[in-house]
């Protein structure tokens, strides 16, 4: 199931070369890169918006990739 998320009008704050040391990104992760809550997040997967997420026993998981060409998608 592909996972979409809002838009959001402000760039995320992550160290360069994050994704290159982090296999895969939790809701805390995104929720901090967009500056919400771990709610907002889970309500976007739950709606069906933002990059693919898939799910690790009960704890969503994001793959990098998904989570840059998302990023790189709505900067157009």
């Amino acid at each position: 199931m592909a996972i979409r998320f809002i838009r959001v009008h402000h760039e995320p704050d992550l160290p360069e070369g994050w994704f290159l040391r982090t296999p895969f990104l939790t809701l805390e992760d995104v929720a901090n890169a967009q500056k919400v809550k771990e709610s907002t997040v889970r309500s976007w997967v739950h709606r069906g918006c933002g990059p693919r997420a898939f799910k690790v026993g009960s704890v969503i998981r994001f793959s990098p990739a998904e989570y840059l060409a998302w990023l790189e998608e709505r900067a157009r």
